[in-house]
């Protein structure tokens, strides 16, 4: 994929299966950019200039987050934004219930795990 700027064409971007930006080469065939992205899109092992796309997503140098299309991204594995789906999806009294992965809400005796097990 092409990358311009305001003086035209800067360099070429190489991604790899899932659209991160593993390299990147200027017009002349040299690298521009080297680099590999740890689980959650933690730049590593980078030589260049930073050419940082985690998933093919842009990321802002200040605020160190990717620009995904409805919210932004953090490489701590996390959204540092809601969920878009909004604050009727949840209760606001409630914290437990902002995360998905809560299937019982620390109600156990209440709400027994699903085991899906044959009896």
């Amino acid at each position: 994929m092409a990358v311009y700027n305001s003086s035209g064409l800067a360099y070429y971007r190489h991604s790899d299966w899932i659209g991160s930006s593993r390299l990147a080469s200027t017009t002349s065939r040299t690298i521009y950019f080297d680099g590999a992205y740890a689980p959650f899109g933690e730049g590593y092992a980078e030589t260049g200039t930073a050419d940082l796309s985690f998933t093919g997503m842009n990321q802002d140098t200040v605020s160190n987050l990717y620009d995904f299309p409805n919210r932004e991204y953090g490489i701590q594995g996390r959204w540092p934004s809601p969920d878009p789906a909004g604050i009727t999806s949840v209760n606001p009294r409630n914290p437990q219930s902002w995360n998905r992965y809560a299937h019982v809400r620390s109600a156990l005796t209440t709400r027994p795990k699903v085991t899906h097990r044959i009896p």
